[in-house]
């Protein structure tokens, strides 16, 4: 898992912090499967934006526990909108999950905020939006790859098949008393 997000921002996303232990959401999931979640969500980032950005993990201050907002955890997450984009389709993926193959309906916030993560990521990688690149740095392109040949001789020449500079050379295929 790379950490783009945490388990917590995925709980969140998936059930309000009081009602995160209600059997009706994916929230109540155990870490083990919401980190796997994660990584599949991570999967689906890196397979739209990888051809233009590189994502960086970067230190930030979070509550974590809401009966103490004053204390601030340092955890370690890619920057905001990515977060966020792997946040929302970990929480798609877990809800499918958790439900069981029953249909979400259309107006779910699961699923909504799904589609506009999806929606993000393709405009993403087809250019139509752009990101931070103090933040995430763009990927080299193409003209930095070079193409080494370790060999140097020739590898056949002509009189190996059987050809001759005066054409073709029948005494060369046919073995000798083969008639």
């Amino acid at each position: 898992m790379k950490g783009y997000c945490t388990a917590a921002d995925v709980r969140n996303a998936l059930a309000p912090l009081d009602q995160q232990d209600d059997a009706g959401t994916a929230a109540r999931l155990a870490d083990q499967q919401i980190n796997d979640g994660i990584e599949e969500a991570e999967g689906v980032v890196d397979n739209y934006i990888s051809t233009r950005y590189s994502v960086t993990i970067v230190q930030v201050s979070v509550v974590l526990d809401p009966n103490f907002p004053n204390t601030l955890t340092t955890i370690n997450v890619a920057s905001a909108p990515i977060r966020f984009i792997t946040r929302d389709i970990a929480a798609y993926l877990l809800a499918l999950t958790s439900s069981k193959g029953r249909n979400m309906t259309e107006d779910d916030p699961v699923r909504l905020r799904y589609g506009v993560a999806l929606g993000l990521l393709v405009n993403i990688r087809d250019g139509r939006a752009d990101l931070d690149e103090t933040v995430f740095p763009p990927v080299s392109e193409a003209s930095d790859v070079e193409v080494v040949n370790l060999y140097e001789p020739a590898m056949f020449s002509p009189a190996d098949v059987g050809l001759w500079p005066g054409g073709y050379s029948p005494q060369v295929n046919i073995p000798y008393r083969s008639w």
